[in-house]
């Protein structure tokens, strides 16, 4: 997967940028800080994701869509060389799951009914739903259209399937203030 031109997006949470490229180069592949011509894979980092302030996608995610290149997630860039997967520790329950990462119990249960985040058979979530959503919460109190950024998540792969918007109403947040997002009641 790695033999070919790559270059990175976003954050490899762990790997610094002069380590994943130095790991691209092991597994034969080149590395570079943008998207050529010639590049074949963009790895999508977490940490930040690939979201500009209005909610689109960067520069490097539009470019590598626009040229139809094969993006993969910074988990999948670990897998292919040889980083054990992270893992999928269930271990917080919706309330815990708002508290810490400093959102309303509603976000949690909306955001799990637009598929954006999972919980187990037991109803835990993962450390990396934790991440999802505070980071979802801190762009949206920064303003970031809520809608825009799952779409940008769904296509640089952070989220497996498309998110059903339709099940939820995101309320626009002003800054400071802890988000309103409430169910679609007309859905």
């Amino acid at each position: 997967m790695l033999a070919c031109n790559v270059a990175f997006t976003g954050g490899v949470p762990g790997v610094p940028r002069s380590e994943a490229a130095r790991l691209v180069r092991e597994a034969g592949g080149t590395f570079h800080p943008s998207v050529r011509r010639d590049t074949m894979l963009l790895v999508c980092g977490s940490r930040p994701w690939p979201v500009l302030p209005d909610g689109s996608p960067s520069l490097k995610l539009s470019k590598a869509a626009q040229r139809g290149l094969r993006i993969v997630t910074d988990e999948e860039f670990k897998a292919a060389v040889g980083f054990r997967a992270p893992s999928r520790a269930c271990f917080l329950d919706a309330f815990w799951l708002a508290v810490l990462s400093g959102v309303r119990r509603s976000w949690i249960e909306c955001l799990r009914g637009a598929g954006v985040i999972e919980p187990d058979a037991s109803g835990r979530y993962s450390a990396r739903d934790l991440g999802t959503v505070r980071e979802i919460g801190r762009m949206a109190r920064r303003g970031v259209p809520v809608p825009a950024l799952l779409e940008v998540l769904h296509a640089s792969g952070h989220i497996a399937r498309p998110p059903r918007l339709d099940l939820v109403a995101f309320a626009h947040l002003s800054p400071g203030t802890d988000a309103a997002i409430q169910p679609n009641m007309w859905g």
